[in-house]
């Protein structure tokens, strides 16, 4: 209980620093370069699942089946993840010159590219503390990156005036300060210096100790959270196709709110619960169907009572803090909140399709949820703006949820 306290006030507070960092830069910016702003990062986070390409999920896996015998895959991760880097640079550069030319927007996306590779590296570090079960330090980590980038941003926008530039390197001098913290945990697991509290396990599986085997065994996850992140923030690219960067403005600060409360059930059933799933799955299948089912009831009880402490206090908030500059901003706020609940039933599903044996269904199940949000943002968006944007968001959302539900039905 008192672990689950420990994650919960972490929560509160990464949340609400992140939440602190996108109200101050919707405070600071004119709502045209916020809208830039939420362009250029919506890219990074789409670009970012690259990187680490599903390795931390497969040797959260890894590690709870199989202990510090584990370690033997960390050669093979530092190298991947080298070529990994190296080929999001590049894509993101690709990028920057066909929408911008070569010198306009290089350094920025050079500073956002640090905070990129930073979001990636984080996640070895929060694997270290989920695997020693340390959920004090654990906490402390979900902190972390958030603060230290509110912190950034504060200085460098008190000593320079807002500008797209100047948020970007605010972003890479907190990407920086996370990069060298994360290394320290990459190198204790290359070692097999984790400090479990359960035995070593045994060696499971007969793969080639290789680039090629680490894929094999990562890609379902990376190719997940590939397909997730195009689901989730194709809207935004579309957006800044048909329409001008007032209207991606208003529905990115739109995505804010919402965003910042599903960020509590993810944290929850992805964080905290992950490596008792994956332990259940492999001893017990009976109870994680148990547990499956017991937590669809609190899930839905929780949603919708977040649902409407929403509703009820979102437009007093907004207008106390940026009295008329995003009013036109609540219809799509008021939309996209019946997204909350559903996402509650969602993330539940989703803990449960990351074990062994359904995490390859997860991936085709993402990967049809990508192009069917992708096709209904080119179909509605065009006539609808932000509001076909939020169609595409929550019927895609009802797509995994009833996907999910009927696989979970069929196999457990």
């Amino acid at each position: 209980m008192r672990s689950i306290l420990y994650l919960i006030f972490s929560v509160f507070i990464s949340a609400g620093s992140g939440f602190l960092v996108q109200l101050y830069l919707a405070k600071k910016l004119s709502v045209y370069d916020y809208g830039v702003y939420t362009s250029i990062i919506n890219l990074v986070n789409l670009i970012a699942p690259i990187v680490a390409f599903g390795i931390a999920s497969f040797l959260l896996r890894a590690y709870s089946e199989e202990g510090n015998h584990a370690s033997r895959w960390m050669k093979n991760v530092i190298q991947t993840l080298i070529l990994t880097t190296t080929l999001a640079f590049m894509i993101l550069q690709s990028w920057s010159y066909y929408k911008n030319g070569f010198e306009f927007y290089f350094i920025v996306y050079c500073l956002f590219f640090i905070y990129m590779v930073s979001i990636s590296y984080n996640s070895f570090t929060t694997l270290k503390y989920q695997l020693e079960e340390n959920y004090k330090l654990l906490s402390l980590w979900q902190l972390a990156p958030k603060l230290l980038m509110l912190i950034s941003l504060v200085l460098v926008l008190t000593i320079k005036k807002p500008s797209i530039y100047n948020v970007a390197m605010g972003y890479g001098i907190s990407g920086i300060l996370v990069i060298i913290m994360s290394v320290k945990s990459l190198k204790q697991m290359t070692k097999a210096e984790l400090k479990l509290k359960t035995p070593d396990g045994f060696i499971l599986t007969n793969d080639h100790i290789n680039i090629f085997g680490l894929l094999k065994n990562s890609y379902p996850y990376g190719l997940s959270g590939l397909f997730y992140l195009i689901y989730y923030q194709s809207d935004i690219l579309i957006l800044s196709y048909y329409l001008d960067y007032i209207e991606v403005g208003y529905y990115g600060f739109s995505l804010v709110f919402v965003t910042a409360v599903c960020l509590i059930p993810s944290v929850y059933y992805l964080t905290f619960r992950l490596k008792k799933i994956h332990a259940l799955a492999a001893i017990d299948r009976t109870a994680l169907k148990n547990t499956y089912k017991l937590h669809i009831k609190y899930s839905l009880i929780i949603g919708v009572s977040f649902f409407f402490i929403f509703v009820i206090c979102i437009k007093p908030f907004i207008t106390i803090v940026f009295d008329d500059k995003y009013e036109p901003a609540l219809y799509i706020i008021y939309s996209l909140a019946a997204y909350i609940p559903i996402k509650f039933l969602t993330l539940n599903s989703d803990s449960i399709m990351h074990t062994k044996g359904l995490v390859e269904i997860k991936v085709r199940i993402m990967g049809i949820a990508a192009l069917l949000n992708v096709l209904i943002n080119f179909i509605t968006i065009p006539s609808l703006g932000a509001m076909g944007a939020v169609t595409a968001t929550i019927m895609t959302e009802l797509f995994l949820l009833l996907a999910f539900h009927i696989t979970l039905s069929r196999k457990l």
